[in-house]
């Protein structure tokens, strides 16, 4: 049988609260559509730090956009942190394996600043083992 409509890649089951008859509900599934089909689900630099937030709800805003900030801050203090966070990314986003459920195994920015911050992953080969083992 031939699909007429699936729920876009990039839109998440996030329950998300609307005004009663707004149709915000409609351009974030019609942006959705679009980044899908455009294949633009992740900056594809890797040099923005937002990227995640899109998409969450209210409540989750807030906690994203301050450890953003924070790890912002800590990569102008720490070079090091910046650059092993950006490497990090960029060969995630080459293997197809950073942002939405591009593959069976997939990872976000809260991960990779965990890894990175808190348990000392300066390369791609240093995250991936310690994110599969």
């Amino acid at each position: 049988m031939t699909t007429v409509f699936e729920k876009p890649r990039s839109l998440t089951d996030a329950v998300l609260h609307y005004c009663p008859g707004c149709t915000h509900g409609i351009v974030h599934r019609l942006v959705a559509e679009c980044i899908d089909e455009l294949g633009i689900e992740t900056f594809r630099t890797g040099r923005r730090w937002g990227v995640d937030i899109c998409w969450r709800s209210e409540a989750d805003i807030a906690e994203t956009l301050r450890r953003n900030d924070e790890m912002a801050r800590l990569a102008r203090e720490c070079p090091e942190i910046g650059r092993a966070i950006l490497e990090i990314k960029q060969g995630l986003i080459a293997r197809g394996q950073y942002g939405f459920d591009k593959a069976p195994i997939h990872f976000h920015s809260p991960e990779i600043y965990a890894a990175v911050v808190e348990k000392g992953a300066r390369s791609l080969k240093d995250f991936l083992a310690l994110c599969l083992d």
